[in-house]
């Protein structure tokens, strides 16, 4: 939730600056400002709780995923996904269960899952955030920082407040510059955040509008 907060509140500021005449600089100003103070207070939590190790990483989340999917099926339909999750590959006999089930399709998601979860990279990834977006073609809303990404998005959040406070002063369309750069620092923080490649995508095509 927070890596989201910190990549939305900059949107939702640059969406309200949309609504304000475009006369009224000074609020413009100041909203562009909360914003991106915002995001860069919640980044500040993002980097303590990272430091003390108090968050769970993409392992516990995933697991949590799998627990949930697993809870919503049949008893019986669960205790064969779980037979065929076992082995390290989906023999011929377990494939054939699974499409006479129509299960198949969930057993593909979860042995997904399974195989992030034993990456080594999946230990440090954390505050994740796993929400199913487009399932017909398995795109997922994966939101996570590790030790590299997190200096980023603190760095990101940080030049987000000096940017505004610098250019405070620009009379010449105040109101589009300030959405406009609000939205480039929605579309920076979640680039560093994204782990699904088409989620990485839409923020860099974002990164770009303003640009």
């Amino acid at each position: 939730m927070m890596i989201s907060l910190a990549t939305f509140i900059p949107l939702v500021a640059a969406l309200v600056i949309c609504l304000i005449p475009g006369k009224q600089k000074q609020l413009i100003r100041v909203v562009a400002l909360l914003g991106t103070v915002a995001a860069f207070i919640v980044t500040l939590g993002l980097v303590t709780g990272y430091l003390k190790k108090d968050s769970p990483t993409l392992v516990v989340a995933f697991q949590g995923v799998t627990q949930e999917r697993l809870a919503g099926l049949a008893a019986d339909d669960r205790t064969i996904v779980q037979k065929a999750l076992e082995g390290d590959r989906l023999d011929e006999s377990n494939r054939k269960v699974l499409e006479a089930k129509g299960l198949l399709r969930v057993y593909e998601d979860l042995a997904e899952l399974k195989l992030a979860m034993a990456a080594r990279p999946a230990q440090d990834l954390k505050y994740t955030e796993f929400a199913t977006w487009i399932p017909s073609f398995r795109i997922n809303y994966i939101m996570a920082v590790d030790g590299l990404s997190l200096p980023l998005v603190f760095l990101a959040a940080l030049l987000g407040v000096l940017c505004i406070i610098y250019s405070w002063n620009i009379e010449k369309m105040t109101k589009g510059y300030m959405a406009l750069f609000l939205l480039l620092e929605t579309g920076i923080i979640g680039v560093f955040c994204a782990l699904d490649f088409f989620l990485f995508y839409v923020f860099w095509e974002i990164v770009l509008l303003p640009m």
